[in-house]
């Protein structure tokens, strides 16, 4: 009697340990993530709010908590030094980082093309008026520097010789901010970027557009050309 007894009483106290256990929440179980993002583009960051809104993270027993991290090599120097577990950012610095020796693994990417646009400001017409002129961009080794390096190069502009890069300029509203007040005469815009300052009425039209994305560049109003196999990277 006394072991049957005995069983009951385990057969209850296991029983109350599993309502316990299906009655915890959920997410006290789920993995704490810190997630970093390098710019406040919506396109660019889109997947990322559209998974924690459909909690898509919740679903996979993460607990992502998003923070902001202005300019690409910035935030894969968090990530090397553990400060964030991921981050999200253009290939360009994550690639760089990586040919560096850095312990990083890209796990995976979403747009496969450079979507920037070089924007010039009221007194640049074509690109041939920037010949001399400054090209802000956030920092050095982003993305903005290499969108504007490369689609200028890829027109026949070499750097420090047809134009200079001004560094430290910031994100995309103080580049449009700095392009307004003419401190610099070009910056590059990725497309929702675009459409955001044509609907806050920046003088856009009529001015120097080029656009970075790959395989394609080309000037405003013309044909895109193909890229040349032989075209070195800057």
């Amino acid at each position: 009697m006394d072991y049957w007894s005995a069983a009951r009483e385990n057969n209850w106290l296991i029983l109350s340990l599993l309502l316990i256990s299906f009655a915890w929440p959920a997410h006290a179980l789920a993995k704490p993530v810190i997630l970093a993002y390098q710019t406040p583009t919506l396109s660019s960051n889109l997947p990322i709010f559209a998974a924690a809104e459909m909690g898509l993270f919740a679903a996979a027993n993460l607990e992502v908590k998003t923070v902001f991290i202005q300019g690409g090599p910035t935030a894969m120097a968090a990530l090397i030094g553990g400060n964030v577990d991921y981050v999200k950012v253009a290939g360009i610095p994550a690639v760089r980082a990586i040919a560096q020796g850095a312990p990083v693994v890209i796990a995976g990417g979403f747009q496969p093309y450079i979507d920037y646009s070089l924007l010039g400001s009221k007194k640049v017409n074509n690109l041939n008026d920037l010949k001399g002129k400054v090209v802000g961009v956030t920092g050095a080794g982003g993305i903005a520097e290499f969108a504007a390096v490369e689609g200028l190069a890829r027109n026949g502009f070499i750097r420090d010789r047809d134009y200079k890069i001004l560094y430290g300029v910031g994100n995309s509203p103080a580049r449009a901010y700095t392009l307004e007040i003419e401190k610099i005469q070009a910056s590059p815009f990725s497309f929702t970027e675009k459409l955001e300052l044509e609907r806050k009425g920046f003088p856009i039209s009529g001015r120097s557009s080029l656009d970075s994305r790959s395989p394609y560049c080309s000037r405003a109003g013309e044909k895109p050309k193909p890229l040349q196999k032989k075209s070195r990277l800057s």
